[in-house]
């Protein structure tokens, strides 16, 4: 899963579309797991990490962090004493 963050308040529905019934509301700045990177029909199937609701918020909404961690490469020059 990937976690997201809320742009705007956002809801959390039962299915991919806006006339399912409403799980919860977030407020911007609020945390969900993003469970695929795929949407449907525009909504990202996501998980509220406090309650544990599962559900679909537009993917206009929120904003993902699809991320990799790099590999970071340390060198020492023993002359200069820098590592970086």
């Amino acid at each position: 899963s990937f976690t997201a963050s809320c742009l705007k308040n956002a809801n959390l529905y039962e299915s991919p579309e806006n006339t399912s019934n409403i799980i919860k509301s977030f407020e911007p700045g609020n945390s969900v797991f993003i469970v695929s990177k795929n949407t449907v029909n525009g909504f990202y199937n996501v998980i509220d990490p406090i309650s544990g609701s599962i559900g679909y918020i537009n993917q206009s909404l929120i904003l993902p962090i699809f991320s990799k961690i790099a590999k970071i490469k340390w060198y020492f020059f023993p002359y200069i004493g820098v590592v970086f």
